[in-house]
């Protein structure tokens, strides 16, 4: 499990570099993974920052990436983009 948690929070700080230094368009991950980010960052942040405490500065990129997809919602993408629906 520890594993796990550790790869999921190793993606989503590496995204968060992408994003930070302007190589993906901040909308594009929002947009796909904007409520994952905010979720998986509120489970996770009582222990990266003890992680942090005991060791470095861990994560940084993924708790600013959280702070960007909390500060604009999925649905504000959507709406910017002017997603269409298909129903069926």
């Amino acid at each position: 499990m520890k594993r796990d948690i550790r790869r999921v929070s190793l993606f989503y700080d590496d995204v968060g570099k992408l994003v930070a230094h302007g190589v993906v368009e901040e909308s594009l991950i929002i947009g796909s993974y904007g409520l994952n980010i905010v979720n998986m960052w509120d489970v996770l942040a009582p222990y990266i920052y003890r992680e942090r405490i005991l060791t470095t500065k861990a994560m940084l990129y993924f708790e600013d990436l959280a702070a960007r997809a909390k500060a604009r919602p999925m649905d504000s993408v959507h709406a910017q983009l002017k997603l269409r629906q298909s129903p069926p």
